[in-house]
């Protein structure tokens, strides 16, 4: 990943969702109900946005996240690290990886599977 680049592209059309919470909170569930944003919206705070977080897993399974500058291009977000840093060990042996904007009020957050 030197001088590579990790890119991820959705296979199929993005689902827009909300986190799962207690029913004690009142809230639709997951997939449920109006509210959820319209994915045009979504990319369109991804193509705006310069700074992203990217959430990967340590080989013991603890959770890595750091800050990457990228760009959001084609419905794919492009960003590179070194091969030996951290994220990138972790996205070598294991491409599952969250990634999320800084806004806690306009909240995006890819949840990537498969590579």
């Amino acid at each position: 990943m030197s001088a590579s680049t990790v890119r991820s592209k959705p296979k199929a059309k993005p689902r827009p969702g909300r986190p799962e919470m207690p029913k004690a909170y009142g809230l639709k569930g997951p997939r449920s109900g109006s509210g959820l944003m319209p994915w045009s919206r979504a990319s369109a705070q991804l193509t705006q946005s310069r700074n992203y977080w990217v959430c990967t897993a340590r080989t013991d399974g603890r959770p890595h996240a750091m800050p990457v500058w990228g760009v959001w291009l084609g419905e794919r977000l492009i960003f590179s690290t070194h091969r030996d840093s951290q994220k990138g060990r972790n996205l070598a042996r294991d491409p599952r990886v969250a990634v999320h904007l800084e806004s806690g009020d306009e909240v995006v957050i890819l949840r990537i599977r498969k590579m």
